[in-house]
């Protein structure tokens, strides 16, 4: 069900992620990634970028927001995720589960836990060595702003 004309208008950030591998991969077999292991940090990724996507979810950069549009599936309407309250373990995998109690889809499910991965990067961030981000947890806007500042 990977048909591209479901999905949010605007750059496939996974895809772009395995172009930019396959690009710099110095294997000469077809469908085989190969790197040396100090190029391989070197691979020029920039950070998710307004208007980029996972599936059906679109990241808006200005308000530190992930829409899902979506478009022919089975949801009447859209449906919004505030990235700044996602600034503890807790408050995203409450999103993840508020998302998933209005749909049956498991892949759209999977697109917006790896947006999060992709924009938040949860493991550093929220949920390291099973700790929490604390009693205020961690500051979103100034993460995503900082990430998107180092690729300008």
């Amino acid at each position: 069900m990977s048909d591209n004309k479901r999905f949010a208008v605007g750059r496939q950030y996974p895809a772009y992620i395995t172009d930019m591998f396959r690009a710099h991969s110095k294997s000469a077999v077809p469908g085989i990634l190969s790197f040396d292991g100090d190029d391989f940090i070197r691979i020029p990724i920039e950070p998710p970028q307004d208007t980029d996507c996972w599936g059906p979810w679109k990241y808006n950069a200005e308000n530190f927001c992930l829409i899902f549009d979506p478009q022919d599936r089975h949801l009447p309407r859209s449906y919004e995720v505030d990235l700044e309250r996602c600034n503890t373990a807790a408050a995203m995998l409450d999103w993840i589960f508020q998302f998933k109690s209005h749909t049956d889809s498991a892949e759209d499910v999977g697109y917006l836990i790896r947006a999060f991965d992709d924009l938040l990067y949860p493991q550093q961030n929220l949920c390291s060595w099973a700790m929490g981000g604390g009693s205020k947890g961690f500051n979103v806007s100034a993460y995503l702003t900082r990430t998107e500042g180092a690729a300008a």
